[in-house]
């Protein structure tokens, strides 16, 4: 069967690092990150892979206390692997919001 697009995990409230995305078996390759902010006020959010769940990784930031406007989304694009490997590449997608009205979703592949 032909691996198909979909949506791979979205955040609940973040009160701090939450798996956005866990691969327990297989893999999975994010093509793309969406964080959405339905507040009135900006805030900020991180983003990494990881091999721990629920921490981030120093060395593997997607994104480091980047600001997200009032009202406004963000679509990040590229391919973010994940693996039960344990090495590199990671096994968590790690994501942390400065206030719950900021979501964040992640799309792509998983497989075998």
């Amino acid at each position: 069967m032909a691996e198909a697009p979909e949506r791979l995990g979205t955040s609940g409230s973040l009160a701090g690092p939450t798996n956005i995305v866990s691969k327990t078996t297989g893999w999975a390759i994010i093509s793309s990150i969406t964080i959405c902010n339905t507040g009135s006020s900006a805030y900020t959010y991180t983003l990494s892979t990881s091999n721990t769940s629920a921490t981030h990784d120093a060395n593997a930031y997607i994104a480091y206390g980047a600001t997200i406007a009032a009202n406004d989304t963000v679509l990040l694009t590229g391919s973010f692997v994940l693996n039960v490997s344990g090495a590199s590449p990671a096994q968590y997608l790690v994501g942390t919001v400065s206030n719950t009205l900021v979501r964040i979703t992640a799309n792509g592949l998983t497989g075998p």
